[in-house]
Parts: structure tokens; sequence; C-alpha cells
């Protein structure tokens, strides 16, 4: 009976430095768990601050490309304007002496008509 008593009393001092050495493990992986948490978030501190540089960076290339293709743009629509600015006088230009040249044959024609029409007073 005096052994069973003393088999519990060791068991329960086993148990208790057990338990104890199981809080000093758990102590021990919480601060290396927060000690990682720490780190990693650190880590993605950097990146998140890296990443933010080189979205800035994007956007001013972005930017910088954007207003050149924009001047591009409007120098080729000068350009085109221009042109057609042109296209337009050429084709003016040669309507008016188109009509100066059937002004010209009409009245001609008129007259060869008046001469005609003369002609047919005289005869009849």
């Amino acid at each position: 009976m005096l052994s069973a008593k003393f088999d519990t009393l060791v068991e329960k001092r086993d148990l208790a430095e057990l338990r104890q050495e199981l809080l000093r493990e758990i102590a021990s992986l919480r601060q290396e768990m927060e000690s990682a948490n720490a780190a990693l978030r650190k880590d993605m501190e950097a990146n998140l601050s890296e990443l933010r540089k080189e979205i800035a960076a994007l956007r001013k290339d972005m930017e910088a490309s954007d207003a050149a293709l924009r001047q591009e743009m409007e120098n080729g629509f000068a350009a085109v304007r221009k042109e057609m600015e042109n296209e337009f006088a050429a084709v003016r230009k040669e309507m008016q002496l188109l009509e100066q040249r059937l002004i010209i044959k009409l009245g001609a024609m008129l007259v060869v008509a008046v001469g005609v029409v003369a002609t047919l007073v005289k005869l009849l």
C-alpha cells in the first residue's frame, strides 16, 4: 500500500514536471512563432514597398508612353487634315477650270446655234 502511494506521488511529480516542461515548450514555440511572424511581416512590408515603387515607375512609363502616343496621333491628324485641305483646294481649282472650259464650249455652241438659226431664218 505504501508502495502504491509512493508510485502515485512519483507519477504526480512526473506529471507536474511534464506539465512544466510542456508549458516551457509552448512558451518557446509561441516566442518562435512571434519572431517568425515579425520577420514575415517585415519581409511582406519590404516586398509591398518594392511593389509600390515598381507600380509607380510603371505608371510613369505608361504616362510618358501615353503622352508620346497622343502627341504622335495629334501630329498625324494635323498632317492628314492639311493633306485633305490641299486635296480639296486642288479639286476646287480643277472644278473651276472645268467650269471655265465648259462655259467657253457652251459659248461656242451658242454662237454656232445662233448662226444655224439665222441661216434657217434666211432660208425659210
